[in-house]
């Protein structure tokens, strides 16, 4: 079971993103495995119905509206709408020539173009930047390969003798470890192909990628520790100040630099030190009643990290959005967690990507010193 986001109330863990539907998918049980398996086939039959709404919106004859919740996720991101949710199109697969066909229908008008610019690893480079990670900073600011470096300490090679499938380890450990991730979740992460091909890994292996990252990212480590220092001034009513952040102790906030925050209400610690909070049962608890353990939703210095980290990520894209959207002969159509979607003539597509992709490299005025990369491309259709 879950705590739904949505309605905050208990209901099954049966989604492909949900960690114990993952863990099934290799269970020891054969019968087991076999069911996830169905379940997965049957939830494909749901992208049918997904599909025909597309189809039945494009046989109005009008423009294809991209419903956006402003504040649709915890930590402040947008979300999708209306059932088909443009926030979650399944991407285009190199090696599958039927993947991404819901983004290949959505098509610019004649004479335009979708122009698709995206921030390179933004959290990592946010979560190195509220660490303080000098070392994994320098190699972002001066554009080296961090994947390939992570794989060489990994696997002590040489960085230019690290292999295609080793690189992928590096960037999995990269993107996926800053967060508190301990070997079994990055184990299945590898196995269930979660961020990218699936691979065959042993328990001894992932291990010491775990053990690896840690070592060579102990700023990070440190930071999730500052995040636990942030929960418990939280817990206890005291305000902190930590770079950019204001965390308001008496009303359980971390205030961003534009002003938006992060909210944990009905902030408590269990006997055991598990620490929780809970947004239906806040005002009750607030009047000395008791929690809902049931619907808690767990919190800790990693996952705090993760929340910041991409709150503030979506701080840095909703700016850059403005400053697009403001500019003539650029249409902003949508955006997707670190994408901006613009639509264009398609005779300018180039100098118009060229300016998204410089506009998206210039760091906020709160993080001058945070180094930011992106990247894009256009077509006719959203196929990036």
């Amino acid at each position: 079971m879950k705590i739904s986001p949505t309605t905050k109330k208990l209901t099954f863990a049966f989604a492909k993103g949900d960690e114990g539907f993952q863990a099934l998918q290799i269970h020891d049980d054969e019968a087991v495995r076999a069911i996830i398996e169905a379940r997965i086939a049957v939830k494909s039959t749901l992208e049918r119905t997904r599909a025909q709404r597309f189809i039945n919106e494009g046989a109005n004859g009008r423009s294809l509206p991209v419903y956006l919740k402003y504040y649709g996720a915890h930590t402040g991101r947008w979300s999708g709408g209306n059932k088909m949710n443009l926030q979650n199109l399944p991407r285009n697969n190199p090696n599958d020539p039927d993947s991404g066909l819901l983004r290949k229908s959505v098509i610019a008008p004649e004479g335009y173009v979708i122009v698709v610019a995206d921030l390179a690893q933004i959290e990592a480079r946010m979560l190195a930047w509220l660490a303080d990670d000098y070392e994994l900073l320098t190699q972002f600011r001066n554009k080296e390969d961090a994947y390939k470096i992570m794989a060489g300490d990994i696997f002590k090679k040489a960085v230019e003798e690290i292999a295609k499938e080793e690189r992928f380890v590096g960037k999995t450990a990269i993107l996926g470890l800053g967060y508190q991730m301990g070997w079994r979740r990055f184990l299945l992460t590898v196995t269930l192909g979660l961020m990218g091909p699936k691979m065959d890994m042993e328990a001894v292996t992932a291990q010491l990628v775990v053990a690896t990252y840690r070592r060579n990212r102990f700023k990070i480590v440190l930071f999730w520790d500052t995040c636990t220092e942030m929960l418990n001034h939280m817990l206890y009513d005291m305000d902190m100040e930590y770079g950019p952040l204001r965390i308001d102790g008496k009303q359980n906030r971390i205030y961003m630099p534009n002003g938006m925050y992060l909210e944990y209400p009905g902030l408590s610690q269990s006997n055991d030190g598990f620490v929780f909070f809970d947004y239906e049962n806040a005002d009750i608890m607030a009047r000395g009643g008791a929690p809902n353990m049931k619907r808690a939703r767990k919190i800790y210095g990693g996952l705090l990290a993760e929340n910041i980290t991409q709150a503030l990520g979506r701080i840095v894209i909703a700016e850059q959005l403005l400053v697009v959207a403001k500019t003539p002969r650029i249409k902003v159509a949508s955006t997707t967690h670190d994408e901006i979607l613009a639509v264009t003539p398609e005779r300018i597509a180039d100098q118009v990507l060229e300016f998204i992709i410089e506009e998206m490299c210039q760091p906020p005025k709160w993080a001058p010193d945070l180094p930011l990369n992106a990247e894009g491309g256009w077509a006719k259709e959203y196929s990036k």
